[in-house]
Parts: structure tokens; C-alpha cells; sequence
């Protein structure tokens, strides 16, 4: 009798400027400073997280990031989530085409989406996240749409790396960048209990890609 293979492990996700340490605020998102953070929590934010310790940079246009020196294997990370398989945009729920219609008014809305994805990270029988992927030539981008009420899930931001605003909503807008030069951004933010996430793998750093990241983000309604 042949033995089963054994699946690969998927790759840990990159470091994240959102994390639920200090409280959970169930179906909410919250924003708060470092300080409320418990003792290991603020040691895993100002020495465990890259992100905290990454630098901050402005664009031409007035757009502010952090450029975090990143591993080859994270910069790749959206690339292993791209290859699951995604469902035909017929199947998508009701509550998938909402997330899909915000995208209307970004650039988005004239490519053709190379992946469609609705799942529950809790493993519950109503899909809560919502991902929509396309290619841009050699860019992938992702929107990632997570409905924290559904599952009662919750998302924290630090308040000291948030380093934008989208609608008047605290965000975050990191860079990782790897040393083959290849980089994967990610802006964040959370709108009423709903958690937004605007991703971007391209092989090639270009700090102009946080400019285009924030016009998408502001462009969705």
C-alpha cells in the first residue's frame, strides 16, 4: 500500500502592522497607540516586527509608506495565495458582489479578474473574505474584503505605524522589499467592522506603486 505524500507547509505570512494583541473588539476593527498594547505585544511590535522597524518614505505625489527589507519567500507570499484555486464570478454569494461592485470606480474595473475568491478563515459555513485578483503585465494585484461582523473577528492597528488616511479611516502602507529587488505592498485600514486590504506583487520596487495603491483604495466605495 503507497503512503500519502505529505502536503507542503504553507509559507508564514510577512509581517503584519495589524494584529489582535492587546483586546479584541469582536466584528471591529480599532486603531490604538502602542502604549495600551500589553508588555509582549509592544515587544513584538518595536523589535519582533519588521514593519516597526522599517522606514518611513514619502513619494513625489505626498504619499507616505514604510520600506521594510524583506525575504525573498515573504515578498512572494500573495504569489502561493494566487495559485488556490478561486470560484466562477456566477457562483460568488450576494454578499461577494458587494465587495466586487466597490470596485467600480478603480482602475480595476477595466481589467478582467484572473482570480475570484470567497472563503470564511474561521472555517464557519458563511463566507466572510472576499478576494479579487488581476494582473497588470508582470504586477499582481489583490483586494482582499473581510467582513469581521460575520465571523466576530477582530483587527488592530497601531496607531504610531499607521501612516495614511483613506476616507478619514487610520491605514497602513508597507513595502517589503527582497534583495533580488522584487517587492509587495500592502495597505490596510477598516471601515465599520469591515477590513480592507489592497495588496500589490510586482518584480521590480517602484516607490510610484504606493501613489497607485491609495488612488485605488480611494476610488473604492
Amino acid at each position: 500500500m503507497g503512503v500519502a505524500s505529505a502536503q507542503p507547509k504553507p509559507p508564514a505570512p510577512p509581517a503584519n502592522p495589524a494584529i489582535a494583541f492587546p483586546k479584541t473588539y469582536p466584528g471591529k476593527g480599532a486603531t490604538i497607540p502602542l502604549s495600551e498594547f500589553p508588555e509582549a505585544g509592544r515587544d513584538y511590535m518595536t523589535a519582533g516586527s519588521k514593519v516597526a522597524v522599517g522606514k518611513t518614505q514619502v513619494t513625489k505625489l505626498g504619499t507616505t509608506y514604510r520600506l521594510v527589507e524583506s525575504t525573498v519567500e515573504e515578498v512572494k507570499y500573495p504569489l502561493h495565495h494566487l495559485a488556490r484555486p478561486g470560484v466562477e464570478a456566477k457562483a460568488l454569494t450576494d454578499r461577494a458582489k458587494v465587495a466586487r461592485a466597490r470596485l467600480a470606480a478603480t482602475e480595476l474595473a477595466a481589467m478582467v479578474p484572473l482570480s475570484l475568491r470567497q472563503e470564511s478563515p474561521s472555517s464557519g459555513p458563511t463566507p466572510s473574505r472576499f478576494v479579487s485578483w488581476y494582473r497588470d503585465n508582470e504586477t499582481t494585484i489583490y483586494v482582499r474584503e473581510w467582513d469581521l461582523k460575520i465571523d466576530g473577528a477582530s483587527v488592530v492597528q497601531v496607531a504610531e505605524m499607521t501612516t495614511t488616511q483613506i476616507r478619514g479611516h487610520p491605514a497602513t502602507l508597507v513595502a517589503r522589499r527582497s534583495a533580488d529587488g522584487a517587492a509587495y505592498w500592502t495597505l490596510v485600514w477598516t471601515v465599520e467592522g469591515i477590513d480592507f486590504e489592497v495588496g500589490v506583487h510586482q518584480p521590480a520596487f517602484d516607490a510610484g506603486t504606493a501613489d497607485r495603491i491609495l488612488a485605488i483604495a480611494n476610488a473604492m466605495k
